[in-house]
C-alpha cells in the first residue's frame, strides 16, 4: 500500500476528491477504475509494486535500474475562499498538483494530490509521503526513479546533468535516454 494511503472502509469513502479536499496536501488512496476482461470489472488500487517485480520493472527502461519516472501536472480548480494567491499557478490559473511516479509501461505506481499550484515540483515531492518512504522502499537496492531538472539528485532519484559546464559524451548521452523517457511520460500526463 502507498504510504499515506487509508485502508478499508469501503472505496466510496477512501476516494480521492480533489474539489472536496481542496486545501489538502495529505495523500489519500485513488481509486482507479480498470474494466477490463483481464480484472473482471473489479477496481485497481494505485500500490508501488513488489520487490520481486523490480527486475521486471526495470527492464523496459534504456537506464538500468529505473522502475519509473516521476513528474508532476496540475488541474484547474475553483477558487478557494481566503487562499488564491497559493493555488495560483506561474500560469495564472487556480490549480492543485498531482505527483505521479509510472512505470515504462505507464502503470501508475505512486501519486500524490492536493498540493497548491504555486508550488514547484521538487517542493511537492519533499511535502509528499514519497519523500519519506522512497529511501525505505529502496534501502536495499540500487534500484531508483527518474526525474527531470524540476527535481534534485538523490540516491534513488537520478535527474539529468546541469548543462553549466561542458559535458562528456556519456553524460550527454544519459541525458538523451532520459530525455526520451521524458517525452514519454510528458505525452501520459498530456490529456
Amino acid at each position: 500500500m502507498m504510504p499515506g494511503t487509508k485502508s478499508g472502509g469501503g472505496a466510496e469513502k477512501d476516494k480521492h476528491s480533489a474539489e472536496n479536499d481542496k486545501n489538502s496536501a495529505e495523500n489519500d488512496e485513488i481509486e482507479v477504475p480498470k474494466k477490463s476482461a483481464e480484472t473482471g470489472g473489479n477496481h485497481r488500487f494505485i500500490v508501488w509494486p513488489r520487490e520481486e517485480r523490480y527486475l521486471e520493472l526495470s527492464e523496459n527502461f534504456q537506464i538500468v535500474d529505473s522502475l519509473g519516472a516521476i513528474d508532476a501536472t496540475e488541474f484547474e480548480i475553483r477558487q478557494p475562499l481566503n487562499q488564491l494567491p497559493s493555488y495560483t499557478s506561474r500560469k495564472c490559473k487556480t490549480t492543485i498538483k498531482l505527483q505521479i511516479v509510472s512505470t515504462h509501461d505507464l502503470e501508475i505506481i505512486d501519486a500524490a494530490v492536493g498540493f497548491p499550484g504555486s508550488i514547484g515540483d521538487a517542493r511537492v515531492l519533499r511535502l509528499s509521503p514519497l519523500s519519506r518512504a522512497l529511501g525505505a522502499k529502496l534501502v536495499r537496492s540500487n534500484y531508483h526513479i527518474l526525474g527531470d531538472t524540476a527535481y534534485p539528485l538523490r540516491q534513488h532519484l537520478l535527474v539529468p546533468f546541469r548543462n553549466n559546464h561542458e559535458l562528456e559524451d556519456h553524460e550527454m548521452a544519459f541525458n538523451r535516454a532520459l530525455k526520451r523517457t521524458d517525452r514519454l511520460w510528458k505525452e501520459h500526463l498530456a490529456y
